[in-house]
């Protein structure tokens, strides 16, 4: 990422590393208070191959996208009679479907220089 500064000059800011791009998908959950499956292995996941040039902004809606997913997973089911209201807060953690089908739909906001 090139972003010019104050004076004209431009800085290069790299992409986090996957160690990074983990931190920094704990601290969005643990922030936003996202109940996440203790099966979804956060750290596999940043290691992806397809999450090498998301930045910050980019894992943030990623986050965002994955509980969007989830919510209309559980909202289906309510729907459907599959789910009570009763038991939604029980089934309504976000697995890792729901952060592969948020990964298919975010693409990287800047160019890998």
């Amino acid at each position: 990422l090139l972003r010019p500064g104050r004076l004209g000059q431009k800085y290069f800011v790299p992409s986090p590393s996957a160690n990074e791009r983990h931190s920094i998908l704990k601290a969005l959950i643990r922030s936003q208070r996202k109940p996440v499956s203790c099966t979804v292995d956060l750290d596999a996941f940043a290691r992806r191959a397809e999450c090498n040039n998301l930045s910050g902004a980019d894992l943030a809606s990623l986050v965002d996208e994955a509980a969007k997913e989830g919510l209309e997973e559980s909202l289906e089911l309510l729907e459907n009679g599959a789910l009570s209201i009763s038991s939604l807060c029980a089934v309504s953690s976000l697995e890792l479907l729901h952060f592969e089908q948020a990964l298919s739909k975010i693409k990287p906001s800047v160019l890998e220089q």
